[in-house]
């Protein structure tokens, strides 16, 4: 059974809405996110918050979780359920997401974009479509950003934040906006944005920043380095001659040659002469005396 586009309804529609008891009029709360259990391709629940930010899907207070085969009705301006007792305590299983921001790639790894919103049936929760743009935030106006339909059944393979589909699915999205950028001619889809592979990053960079990154392990050719040599022509003329600048050579440590150590004089047998001259006077003295 197939479903017409009046019958779809997109995440960004749902969001903000309130959930209103039929047994007592009571105001439950407004959503602020849609769960999807991703390997089954479903809606499988919302989060019903008490309070919300003015303008925003921004939720503070008391937060619940509601399953959504307990909606009665899915209105344009409000969601009714039977009872108070449909809301839950707020524990959401790790297999579900809200897909928002997951990238987009080919087989190939070819990059599509980011998810920034869904399509889904509201009578039994199959997800439709993914919405795409290349920032994924669904905060940014489609005026002002491209954005593009993606059918959930070329997924092929889902991770906790990559989406893989079959190749070649770049020239099968359908194009729902059309960014200004792109009118101008100033931007492109993901798919068709080229770099260049010889950027290299500024050689110069300031306190502690990091350079900007490079798509190429190459680096460039070391250059010559050279200093300027006055020359003297025949002409007279003055000029500066360019020459390349031989590798300093290492200076050789030039050691003083040791010192040759003199001897030194013996103190002891000079004295000792000393002592034995002393005594020869002497004793040929008191010969002299006793002679006389």
């Amino acid at each position: 059974m197939s479903i017409s586009d009046e019958q779809i309804r997109q995440r960004g529609s749902v969001l903000g809405i309130q959930v209103i008891s039929q047994s007592t009029a009571r105001r439950l709360g407004i959503v602020t996110e849609i769960w999807v259990d991703m390997s089954q391709r479903q809606i499988m629940g919302l989060t019903v918050t008490e309070r919300v930010l003015p303008g925003t899907t921004i939720g503070f207070g008391d937060a619940y979780y509601m399953a959504l085969e307990d909606i009665s009705l899915l209105g344009p301006d409000a969601i009714l359920v039977d009872t108070d007792r449909v809301l839950q305590d707020i524990l959401v299983s790790e297999r579900y997401s809200n897909l928002i921001g997951c990238e987009v790639v080919t087989e190939s790894g070819e990059v599509l974009g980011k998810v920034r919103d869904f399509q889904f049936d509201p009578e039994n929760g199959d997800l439709l479509y993914l919405i795409l743009s290349s920032l994924g935030l669904p905060q940014i106006p489609p005026q002002l950003i491209s954005t593009y339909l993606l059918d959930v059944n070329e997924v092929i393979a889902v991770g906790r934040e990559r989406i893989v589909v079959t190749e070649g699915m770049e020239e099968r999205m359908e194009q729902l906006s059309k960014g200004i950028l792109e009118t101008l001619g100033l931007g492109k889809p993901p798919w068709e944005q080229e770099f260049e592979d010889d950027y290299l990053p500024p050689t110069t960079v300031s306190g502690n920043a990091l350079g900007s990154g490079r798509r190429e392990n190459t680096y460039p050719k070391e250059r010559p380095v050279y200093r300027r040599e006055e020359t003297w022509e025949e002409e007279d003329n003055w000029q500066e001659e360019r020459v390349p600048l031989k590798p300093q050579e290492r200076r050789r440590r030039i050691e003083p040659e040791p010192r040759r150590r003199e001897p030194e004089p013996d103190y002891y047998e000079n004295t000792q002469q000393q002592i034995q001259n002393a005594w020869a006077e002497e004793k040929k003295v008191t010969e002299e005396m006793e002679e006389l």
